[in-house]
């Protein structure tokens, strides 16, 4: 029996008669050779081709002893195929601004069938001139279209647009990207309306095959669609710039992100019968113990098309405000997994 064939076996089992344990996630991005840790961890599937993560800030190089070893490479983000249990780190980094403006951290994306494409939001970023960890501020929003090159382990970009669908003012701002998710022909995707330090959800909608397309958005105010990105009414308060919300077997939507606006211990799960809500009050669904001191959690996020045995794979990322402990403690910045198990099948993708 080949390497293969016995993986797809093991798979089979874990999925249909519950015989295997899951996947070791954590244990795959635990590395001390070539990609060495990131944040971000969206997940996009490929169908039979398996699944490609997506990753924002990443180092490449050596750790010894825990500790990174110069010369190592920091880009802005990164690809990681995932076929099986077999992972394939793709060059890097995939995606820079046209513009040469700032770079880019990943958003959610979509994979259009028919024709076949693949489709993500990028957050465009550049520095805020101040020092320290959140020396950054947003500034743009695009739309890409790629295409995965197994042979080259590479990335081909297709096209880029840049959206109006960030803006912001003396009192707020909105962007789009924190999450999407395909209801028939639509395409819901989910951002934040951040006042001051307080986070609130938002979305939009669009045909999923114009999710590029300058003049096809809509936003919802809390009744209707609208035209006017400010007229986006908040879902909820405490949302993460970064989650994820999946459609569950009962026909439920399922909110999954760190709670209290992003940066806490405490993850939690909210559900509504629409994408646009009502949605319910918060419940834990786990808890980051790494959160703690200078080191904190962030970017809770579901793996809808990887949870399997009733359990929803759910992802999150670590980091401190000490950029030298970054450094000098390598097993700080990578991404860690969960499995949750769920009082029901209202909330199981």
């Amino acid at each position: 029996m080949t390497k293969s064939a016995g993986i797809a076996i093991y798979l089979f089992l874990a999925t249909t008669i519950g015989l295997a344990q899951p996947l070791d996630y954590e244990g795959f991005f635990k590395r001390t050779s070539g990609w060495t840790g990131a944040d971000g961890t969206y997940s996009f599937p490929l169908g039979e081709e398996g699944v490609v993560w997506g990753f924002s800030d990443t180092f490449f190089g050596e750790v010894v002893d825990n500790t990174r070893v110069a010369p190592f490479r920091f880009v802005n983000n990164s690809f990681v195929l995932q076929k099986e249990a077999e992972l394939t780190f793709l060059k890097a980094p995939v995606f820079q601004p046209p513009d040469d403006v700032g770079w880019f951290w990943l958003f959610d994306g979509l994979r259009l069938e028919h024709p076949s494409s693949n489709q993500i939001l990028l957050g465009q970023f550049r520095t805020n001139g101040l020092a320290g960890a959140f020396a950054f501020e947003q500034c743009g929003l695009w739309w890409a279209e790629y295409a995965i090159d197994k042979e080259q382990q590479r990335v081909r970009v297709l096209r880029y647009r840049k959206l109006p669908y960030f803006v912001q003012n003396e009192k707020a701002l909105v962007t789009f990207g924190s999450a999407i998710t395909q209801v028939g022909p639509w395409a819901y995707i989910y951002g934040i309306l951040q006042q001051g330090l307080e986070r609130k959800s938002v979305v939009a909608r669009a045909p999923k095959a114009s999710l590029g397309e300058a003049g096809t958005w809509r936003f919802f105010d809390g009744e209707s669609w609208q035209r006017d990105i400010w007229r986006a009414a908040p879902l909820f308060q405490g949302a993460s710039v970064e989650y994820s919300v999946h459609q569950s077997q009962s026909g439920q939507f399922v909110y999954i992100g760190n709670a209290e606006g992003g940066m806490h211990a405490d993850i939690v799960a909210r559900r509504a019968p629409s994408p646009t809500g009502p949605w319910s009050e918060p419940i834990r669904v786990g808890q980051a113990p790494e959160h703690k001191d200078t080191v904190f959690v962030y970017n809770a996020k579901a793996h809808p098309e990887l949870s399997q045995n009733g359990k929803i794979l759910i992802s999150y990322n670590v980091n401190t405000s000490d950029l030298d402990q970054v450094v000098n403690d390598a097993d700080i910045y990578r991404p860690r997994f969960l499995w949750w198990t769920p009082p029901s099948s209202e909330w199981l993708p």
